[in-house]
């Protein structure tokens, strides 16, 4: 059958090297070359070099044999093939330039088999680098050949593709012409459905002649069509969307745009009875249209295809998990259980991933573990499942950041680390180089800051990588240590364009919440409290994200001073966050909690455990804090004396008021007093700067402290350094005499004596420095008079007056007019019968009262003084 019009035969004049046709089936390649072979000079050699073997080193010897049937020099047996092609070129050479006229005709039809060969592509790619006068290509191919055409088309060879091959309008409407037909719409229809293609157009013509019936046209149509496409799609086209089908049609430059619609027309129905065509679709497709497109595969899926199920349901909760369809996730959770045995290992590794970040997400932290273990301890062969697996190392960081335990934290961010640069995966590295950063400015122990060029390479990642890491950069700049407002809003934008071209509409509610924090540090509240709204509508009550958005939102309250309705929020979420166990938050809103009431601190008998193990050197200084009387801070038994920031002390004290942390905001709002809180908080990172240094002079940079820590966005001390301090002993000794005085009335006032032994004074008595401390100095100073007075008591009654006199000169020392005091005195002179003592302690009265005061004593105190003397 001809598939072009006979006027269309191409020459090859004498100064054209070759002629090239690069087309699919039926655009007339080879009937070209085989036209231009009846025309080629009587004396020409025709060597057909496009064998069909299988194509082994079987070739060169038919390649052989079909030169020596042609009296022609065989291609030379050697290893190198280009040194192989140079041999033989120069030997042909010698062998044709001797005769002007000689010529060989090289042919390849077809092409494309020889390159499954590397060594026969190899051999022809070196040989044609030249095109000697004496040869002519005939090369006929289904697509462009791994050859350097360029220079025998610089050199004047004729090149034809589909362009050039395919009919158009005019061919087409005069080929109908000639067959006597009319030409109709449907042929207009036909035409660009064939996109010019010739043979289909000849096809057409018959059907239109009678020549054949419509459905056996049809037939020969479709099977026509099929013959575009290479043989290892041939075989089954109904799968040529699967990724690797695809990967191979696209080395094979045969990409579905290129296609001829009836081409596509006739795939398309052969895959969409298949649900692995809609769940492919479904991989090409934002979370919202994919989500239909895997509802239609689930529905064609046969109750035989349990593990075809689980892929879809797998990818189903993927798509929820991202658009924060928490109650339809947990359903196709559900349902994928039943189908785990029969499922590949691939989908069960995805389906425990997203259980385990499920069980993550509403603090469930144990069961959440134990999924990431199951996940692990799947067979690791297929390159998804490692892939997984590599995930779930850093799932495991998280739900251990998020159960406080920050140790395991780094240990699996670490591991993962560590799989990810054997893997070579880049984008990973920088996410977990990202969340380690993030982790050490959390804990205050962050060596050396991200580079500079780091909003660079997260730019240069895929955009399915970058949410989550610009998400953790946020953090990073914000939660930690120390504070970059501006370069945390540009990260935040970024982190919302991103998630908005994804479709991930579970961020939304997370960036919202961290916005929230920038317009609170800003002083723009109402914006703050409008977004903390939007944030808390959208998560789930019973998740961490909840929790922490309800926690920042309770600070941005406790900014605006509405006290009651931050304390009720913060008691809800210490109360959920202690009985999830996620402990880091739970530290981090007692902290706020307890900073709504500071009477209510009491130093803890027992240091806290540690959030994870402090990286200090191996020297550790040692501590004497005093605090009564005065203020007095000796590091190794040096006196410290010099303060670059005297408002550093400050500091010292009110971290050391508050045992269990107090929340940076916090510290940084009482230190200044000043309504800009982002600059609050760069005063505050001065002020712990200088304080470390005073502490610890010898310590390097942004080393961990061995007596300040950051921990949860929270300032402490480490109650397990080398120190002492007066008030927290006091307080022990205190303690103690509360719960002997009943029952053990010597031991109490051994503690008694230790206590009041401590305090030498009120608790900083310094106005200028402590003024912010009333309330403890008074409670102390209560604390010290009860003391004394139930050993003045206890002592009297045990007739040691000389220690019972001692404790009430110490009420006179804490207080010169004390009436307690000389009253004691008084009493203990009466029983001990000294009338000379009782008078001189009535002149020292009289003395003092005039002194301090310039009037005599009160009458009260007098009577007593005149009773006790006339008994005497």
């Amino acid at each position: 059958m001809s598939t072009a019009p006979a006027e269309s035969a191409p020459e090859l004049s004498q100064t054209q090297p070759a002629a090239i046709w690069v087309a699919p089936p039926g655009f007339g390649k080879s009937q070209q070359l085989q036209q231009l072979l009846t025309r080629r000079p009587a004396e020409a050699l025709v060597l057909e070099a496009g064998l069909q073997a299988d194509f082994s080193d079987s070739y060169f010897e038919l390649l052989s044999a079909a030169c020596t049937a042609l009296a022609l020099h065989a291609p030379p047996k050697q290893a190198d093939p280009a040194l192989q092609a140079a041999t033989w070129l120069r030997t042909l050479n010698a062998q044709l330039s001797t005769e002007p006229k000689q010529q060989l005709w090289l042919v390849f039809d077809p092409w494309e088999p020889l390159e499954r060969h590397a060594r026969v592509l190899a051999f022809w790619q070196a040989l044609l680098q030249e095109h000697p006068t004496w040869l002519r290509l005939l090369l006929a191919s289904r697509k462009p050949p791994e050859l350097p055409l360029a220079t025998w088309v610089a050199a004047g060879a004729a090149y034809h593709d589909r362009s050039s091959l395919a009919w158009d309008l005019s061919t087409a409407q005069a080929h109908w012409q000639s067959l006597g037909l009319n030409w109709e719409n449907e042929d207009q229809q036909q035409f660009e459905a064939l996109a010019g293609w010739p043979l289909g157009l000849l096809l057409a013509a018959r059907q239109r002649q009678g020549e054949l019936s419509e459905a056996s046209c049809q037939h020969l149509l479709q099977q026509a069509l099929l013959e575009w496409l290479p043989p290892f799609a041939r075989q089954q086209p109904a799968q040529l969307w699967e990724p690797e089908r695809q990967a191979l049609l696209s080395a094979w430059q045969m990409q579905p745009t290129q296609w001829p619609p009836a081409l596509s027309e006739l795939l398309e129905p052969r895959a969409r009875q298949q649900p692995r065509y809609w769940l492919q679709q479904a991989l090409q497709s934002g979370p919202a249209r994919s989500q239909i497109l895997l509802e239609r595969a689930l529905s064609l899926c046969g109750s035989e295809q349990a593990a075809l199920r689980l892929s879809i349901l797998t990818r189903q909760a993927h798509n929820a998990s991202l658009s924060g369809q928490g109650e339809t996730l947990d359903q196709l959770l559900a349902a994928g259980a039943e189908l785990l045995e029969d499922g590949h290992s691939v989908d069960r590794a995805a389906w425990h991933y997203l259980k385990a970040n499920r069980l993550r997400q509403c603090c469930h932290y144990p069961e959440a573990q134990a999924e990431i273990d199951a996940l692990l301890a799947l067979n690791a062969r297929h390159p998804s499942v490692m892939a997984f697996q590599t995930r779930a190392r850093i799932l495991r960081g998280l739900t251990a950041y998020q159960a406080g335990d920050y140790a395991l934290t780094r240990t699996a961010y670490q591991q993962a680390l560590t799989l990810a640069e054997s893997d070579h995966n880049s984008a990973m590295q920088l996410e977990l180089q990202i969340m380690l950063a993030f982790l050490d400015a959390l804990t205050g122990q962050a060596d050396e800051p991200l580079p500079d060029t780091i909003a660079e390479q997260v730019s240069a990642l895929p955009l399915s990588a970058q949410p989550l890491v610009w998400l953790n950069l946020a953090f990073y700049q914000l939660l930690g240590e120390h504070l970059d407002l501006k370069q945390g809003q540009a990260i935040l934008e970024r982190v919302r364009q991103s998630a908005a071209a994804l479709e991930w509409q579970a961020l939304e509610p997370l960036i919202a919440d961290v916005e929230a924090r920038l317009w609170r540090f800003h002083k723009d509240y109402d914006r703050a409290r409008h977004l903390h709204r939007q944030a808390l509508e959208q998560l789930e009550p019973q998740t961490f994200d909840w929790l922490y958005a309800s926690l920042n939102c309770a600070l941005t309250l406790l900014r605006q001073q509405e006290t009651g309705a931050a304390r009720e929020l913060l008691q809800t979420v210490t109360r959920r966050a202690e009985a999830s166990g996620s402990l880091g938050l739970w530290r981090e809103a007692r902290a706020a909690l307890q900073s709504l009431d500071p009477g209510s601190i009491q130093a803890p008998d027992a240091a806290p455990a540690p959030r994870e193990p402090l990286r200090l050197g191996a020297r550790q200084p040692r501590l004497q804090l005093k605090t009564f009387g005065h203020f007095q801070l000796q590091l190794d038994q040096q006196l410290v004396e010099r303060w670059p920031r005297k408002r550093a002390r400050n500091v010292l004290i009110q971290i050391l008021l508050h045992p269990h942390g107090i929340h940076r905001e916090t510290l940084a709002d009482w230190l200044t007093g000043a309504d800009d809180l982002e600059q609050a908080l760069r005063s505050l990172d001065v002020h712990i700067h200088t304080l470390r240094k005073v502490l610890e002079p010898d310590r390097k940079g942004k080393q961990a402290s061995h007596f300040v820590q950051f921990h949860d966005a929270c300032y402490s001390f480490n109650w397990q350094s080398h120190y002492t301090w007066d008030a927290e002993d006091f307080g022990r000794a205190h303690q103690h005499w509360l719960r002997s005085r009943e029952a053990e009335p010597d031991t109490a006032e051994a503690a008694a004596s230790q206590a009041l032994q401590l305090y030498q004074g009120p608790f900083l008595p310094e106005l200028d420095f402590a003024d912010d401390w009333l309330a403890e100095r008074e409670g102390y100073a209560r604390k010290a008079s009860d003391l004394a007075l139930w050993s003045l008591d206890y002592l009297v009654r045990q007739g040691q007056y000389e220690a019972a006199e001692e404790r009430a000169e110490q009420l006179l020392r804490w207080d010169r007019l004390s009436e307690t005091g000389f009253g004691w005195l008084f009493q203990i002179a009466a029983q001990r019968k000294d009338r000379q003592r009782l008078e001189r302690l009535g002149e020292r009265m009289e003395q003092t009262y005039e002194k301090e005061l310039g009037m005599n004593p009160p009458a009260t105190l007098m009577q007593r003084y005149r009773e006790l003397s006339r008994q005497l």
